[in-house]
């Protein structure tokens, strides 16, 4: 378990910004939940609490760059 409080920031800030950009999509293609739950093969509930920014302590940096993935993006990490 991680215990550094400026790590955890940092981590929630990138889950923030990965968060954004799928809004985004999900905005562009007018998708309802249902419809973005069958894409990306979530349950309702989780879709829920993605697209609402919450409890996103549940989903992985690694999980929402798949999401990404799936939705035709290629992420790039950069480190600074």
């Amino acid at each position: 378990m991680i215990r550094d409080r400026k790590l955890i920031a940092k981590i929630a800030d990138i889950k923030q910004e990965i968060v954004a950009e799928i809004r985004i999509d999900v905005e562009f293609y007018k998708w309802s939940q249902k419809e973005f739950c069958r894409e990306i093969g979530l349950h309702q509930p989780e879709a829920s609490e993605l697209l609402n920014g919450q409890r996103l302590h549940r989903f992985s940096v690694d999980r929402l760059l798949m999401i990404l993935i799936k939705l035709g993006h290629s992420p790039v990490v950069m480190v600074c």
